[in-house]
């Protein structure tokens, strides 16, 4: 082997080694949304559905809407350095968040399954995607003013809206049925 080849080979494995790691492990064992739990305390149900979204840094609405439903406020998406954040499942979703501000907002439904003899309760998940689409295109000249337009602070949108104006308008990008599975296991694994 020549010396040329080395660094060619070096960065072949090191290509593949940052594609597994990226790509992760996107199969989860849960299928069906919703999903039928043979529990019939929503109390319990709703805390552990509470704990699992904050520990995946989405911020559940207080006070609810209803006590048959879990609200979370958008959160923007992990960025590929993010790796340590769960909400982007597959190397997709990785991509998407690396290259457009895509923020997902998750709704928990909780309800009594009728159709089974014995007691039980269904909980389905349905996380939403959303694109921003600016009304004119984007001069970010600063790091300060890419920011704000890729973070989900307060402070960041809010300095945004005086610095570009109105005008952002989130677009419905359909639904995120990998993280929908996802979050449905790490329920389930935890009652």
């Amino acid at each position: 082997m020549t010396r040329a080849m080395r660094p060619c080979r070096l960065i072949v494995v090191l290509s593949a080694v940052l594609a597994a790691a990226l790509t992760g492990c996107s199969r989860t064992s849960v299928t069906e949304n919703p999903m039928r739990l043979p529990i019939t305390d929503d109390a319990m149900v709703r805390a552990v559905a509470t704990d699992v979204l904050e520990a995946m840094y989405f911020e559940v609405e207080r006070p609810p809407r209803s006590l048959d439903r879990l609200d979370t406020l958008p959160l923007v998406s992990a960025y590929p350095v993010e790796f340590w954040r769960p909400d982007t499942r597959t190397s997709y979703d990785r991509t998407e968040s690396a290259l457009h501000t895509v923020r997902r907002t998750v709704v928990i439904h909780l309800r009594p399954d009728a159709s089974a003899s014995d007691k039980g309760m269904l909980i389905e998940a349905v996380v939403t995607k959303e694109r921003p689409s600016l009304r004119e295109p984007l001069d970010a000249t600063t790091v300060n003013e890419a920011y704000s337009v890729f973070s989900s602070q307060r402070k960041a949108l809010e300095t945004y809206e005086k610095h570009w104006g109105q005008g952002m308008e989130w677009v419905d990008y359909g639904r995120d049925g990998d993280l929908e599975r996802y979050i449905l296991t790490r329920i389930r694994n935890r009652l």
